[in-house]
């Protein structure tokens, strides 16, 4: 949500009307949704022994919890739509905010994404698989080398990233671009 209020910020954006809201839109990309928020739920039901989970579980751990929060509190009453194509997710969800400016689907659009799977079972997933990166402890920082000939595995990650695009004649420009580690 931070990346989303800041790109809108810079942007100059305020508050809309109606029509304004219908031609707005959020187009956003995550690879695994709230992973932690189903972690948690079972983390509640087969280690605390609780006979039931948070009731907003299943709504949080929705893939599209991000896009739609978003919209509701934005008031963006156009197309929302959510991208889940793992890493390349918030491009997909760029390019296709892009296409619906440039064809009059919508005024304004905020797209982007968010990732948020440092989470014991997602990463004992990837753990499973050998495809992590060993941690070098003696130098931390090389253990992550995304651009390296001699890398060797990957390092996963948390991070939101969000755009804000508005039509402007029959140009579609980039108002503002922002990124925060999660």
């Amino acid at each position: 949500m931070l990346a989303a209020q800041e790109a809108l910020a810079q942007s100059g954006f305020s508050a809309q009307n109606e029509a304004e809201a219908e031609a707005s839109g959020v187009f956003w990309g995550t690879g695994m949704g709230g992973s932690s928020t189903l972690e948690g739920g079972y983390v509640d039901l087969f280690l605390e022994g609780k006979t039931r989970i948070r009731p907003m579980s299943v709504v949080a751990g929705m893939n599209n919890a991000a896009a739609s929060q978003i919209a509701l509190r934005y008031q963006f009453k156009g197309t929302v739509n959510n991208y889940s194509y793992a890493c390349v997710s918030s491009a997909q969800a760029i390019g296709e905010a892009y296409r619906h400016i440039h064809h009059g689907y919508a005024d304004r659009v905020l797209a982007g994404g968010s990732e948020a799977l440092l989470n014991y079972g997602v990463v004992t997933a990837w753990d499973s698989m050998r495809v992590l990166a060993p941690a070098d402890s003696a130098h931390p920082k090389r253990s992550c080398r995304p651009f390296s000939a001699d890398r060797n595995g990957l390092v996963p990650g948390e991070a939101a990233k969000s755009n804000s695009f508005a039509f402007g004649g029959s140009n579609v420009s980039l108002i503002v671009q922002q990124f925060h580690d999660a």
